[in-house]
């Protein structure tokens, strides 16, 4: 995948890892405020609040070359949806041209969660399944068994007429 990706709408971006020496850097297009290239380094874990109808979010790194210049990192990208948060995506780069063969992607880890309150359920409903046990109201009617084992005689004794017609 390539280095640029597009997104809608506000999100929270957050540096979660940065383990390359080489310099690593997050560029924005499109959005609000926050258009240009922020720097990482390998200790800082900036959070950004991205906003915007349409932005563009590319992950770059600039080689240890002598006649180097920033490149579009590798991005592997996972989505899923969290009741709790809403849609969160999950960028993982590898310092290496995109297309590349690399079997490691921890060089920048950037998670973007969406701000966008309409894609955040909320818990309106309380869950209309009761899995509990009723309490039980004096034993067992004859002949229907029990944990104990078969019935033997005497296990009714206390049980009225009322309870031994359930």
């Amino acid at each position: 995948m390539s280095g640029v990706l597009t997104f809608y709408g506000p999100w929270v971006l957050e540096v979660l890892d940065a383990t390359s020496h080489m310099a690593q850097s997050l560029t924005i297009a499109g959005s609000d405020l926050l258009d240009g290239r922020h720097r990482v380094s390998y200790t800082e874990r900036p959070t950004l609040t991205v906003t915007g109808p349409v932005w563009h979010l590319g992950l770059e790194h600039y080689p240890f070359d002598e006649d180097a210049a920033w490149q579009a990192s590798d991005v592997r990208s996972t989505t899923a949806y969290d009741a709790a948060v809403g849609l969160v995506t999950v960028l993982e780069a590898a310092a290496v041209p995109p297309g590349t063969v690399h079997e490691r992607y921890d060089n920048l880890v950037v998670r973007l969660t969406s701000a966008d309150p309409g894609l955040v359920v909320p818990d309106l409903v309380p869950n209309p399944y009761d899995f509990t046990f009723p309490e039980r109201r004096g034993k067992r009617p004859a002949g229907t068994g029990h944990a104990r084992g078969p019935r033997r005689p005497g296990d009714d004794a206390g049980l009225t007429d009322a309870d031994q017609s359930r």
